[in-house]
């Protein structure tokens, strides 16, 4: 869809950066402003996590790359999630939230200006892909380059996207702020009883922001 991809930056690299280039660059970026709020680098977890003793419990913040980042693919996504456990892994069954849930609608919106400048710079669609589709199938790939001019609304799901070092970078500059107070909303949404937890959510999107 040539209306959407005749302004690419040919400074941008050909291929996004790798797990392991993201998890190095966040581990320098992250670790500093984390330490500062009582955070370290978890040991044993190959970079992009960080622990910090909550009580009798572990309060882990760590990253997960999406099964969907490779060839054809609208640059690279990624969700960073906090849990807190008595184990230092994984999906050990623990209380969790990705950090996504956790943002006020500005937050989101600076998101949103983040992730539109990524697509500024990705090379265009996979014609491998496209070619045999027809247009309504085709339609939703071709909607991973095209900037988004609205907020996002609530109840979507949004993975922070990513290209090259400078996109990592302002990501991570961003999440460097967020993150400190991120991790407490997630300790006071979690001491909360079950039935309380979705009135607490809708006062973090008040209803004006959805769309």
């Amino acid at each position: 869809d040539g209306r959407y991809r005749r302004r690419l930056n040919r400074e941008a690299p050909s291929v996004p950066m790798t797990a392991r280039e993201l998890a190095k660059t966040a581990d320098r970026l992250l670790t500093p402003p984390l330490e500062e709020h009582g955070f370290k680098r978890a040991p044993r977890m190959g970079g992009g996590a960080w622990v910090r003793q909550q009580g009798d419990e572990l309060l882990l913040i760590y990253f997960q790359s999406s099964s969907a980042n490779g060839p054809g693919a609208p640059g690279s996504r990624l969700a960073v999630e906090i849990a807190i456990g008595t184990r230092l892994a994984r999906f050990a069954g623990r209380r969790s939230q990705r950090v996504w849930w956790l943002l006020t609608h500005d937050e989101r919106e600076t998101v949103r200006q983040l992730e539109n400048a990524v697509k500024e710079k990705l090379p265009p669609p996979d014609p491998a892909i496209i070619g045999p589709l027809d247009a309504p199938d085709a339609q939703p790939y071709l909607d991973h380059w095209r900037p988004r001019d609205t907020p996002y609304p609530p109840r979507v799901d949004v993975w922070f996207r990513y290209w090259d070092e400078a996109d990592v970078h302002a990501l991570m500059a961003f999440l460097g702020g967020v993150l400190p107070r991120v991790t407490d909303r997630f300790l006071d949404v979690i001491s909360l009883p079950k039935s309380e937890q979705e009135a607490w959510y809708r006062r973090l999107w008040p209803a004006e922001s959805t769309s």
